[in-house]
């Protein structure tokens, strides 16, 4: 199993305790263009990626007009950018090896409120998961099913 996360180590002991697997741990977040490469090598080094689990936190909340376009753009590459980097760099083990799964965890909410919601994120995330259901036909027309 390859864990990666912005601190691995606490979740990478607790599952070893409790499942007595190998985990190599590839530190980072989703937002960092070197986390995708970094997942791809480890997952090929152990024989290639048969799953992937995509359940990356969000962007820090804040109310509307404290948004800032930095705010903006950091949202983006944590929410939209780096989770179809790490896609594009493990769905080709998958089709190589005629095998493989991608879960998306997401959450998406619509607050009448914007000031209490978290207007960064959650419109980020259906665009996420329109992506990851438009994976079940890829390219080469091999097809990747939903669990």
């Amino acid at each position: 199993m390859v864990l990666s996360s912005r601190n691995p180590e606490e979740a990478a002991e607790t599952l070893r305790a409790r499942h007595d697997v190998r985990i190599e741990i590839v530190p980072g977040s989703v937002a960092e263009p070197a986390v995708a490469a970094a997942l791809a090598e480890t997952a090929s080094g152990l024989g290639g990626a048969s799953a992937f689990l995509l359940n990356h936190g969000g962007p820090p909340v804040k109310p509307l007009m404290a948004i800032t376009d930095e705010d903006w753009s950091q949202s983006f590459e944590i929410m939209v950018n780096g989770p179809l980097r790490v896609l594009r760099a493990l769905v080709p083990q998958m089709q190589e090896a005629e095998s493989g799964r991608v879960v998306a965890v997401s959450s998406c909410r619509v607050a009448l409120n914007c000031e209490m919601g978290n207007p960064t994120g959650s419109g980020q995330n259906m665009g996420v998961m329109r992506r990851v259901f438009c994976l079940r036909r890829s390219a080469d027309h091999r097809e990747l099913r939903p669990l």
